[in-house]
């Protein structure tokens, strides 16, 4: 069961994950796309937050603490394609 978050407009952490141009974008069969975008700890398996990239295949999550690592995983809003999961990913420190 999934506990859901009430955002405050402030997440409490100091970094970011992005799925950015020219390596990090979501892609569907080789082309940019919108996908759902999932991120967990990677030691737990907790569910941290989804958001859905934007036609472009861009996301962001903000407000992570640095020193987690965490698994983010795509999934296809058509299921025509198998989840892609990138693991042992570490949040960006702000600047």
């Amino acid at each position: 069961m999934l506990i859901p978050i009430i955002f405050t407009g402030r997440w409490p952490g100091y970094g970011y994950i992005a799925g950015e141009a020219p390596d990090g974008l979501v892609t569907i069969n080789s082309a940019p796309g919108v996908a759902i975008v999932d991120l967990f700890v990677r030691s737990t398996r907790a569910w941290v937050r989804s958001t859905r990239s934007t036609a472009t295949g861009t996301y962001r999550f903000d407000g992570l603490e640095v020193a987690v690592v965490y698994d983010v995983v795509g999934r296809d809003l058509t299921q025509t394609y198998n989840d892609v999961i990138v693991a042992r990913v570490t949040p960006v420190e702000y600047t």
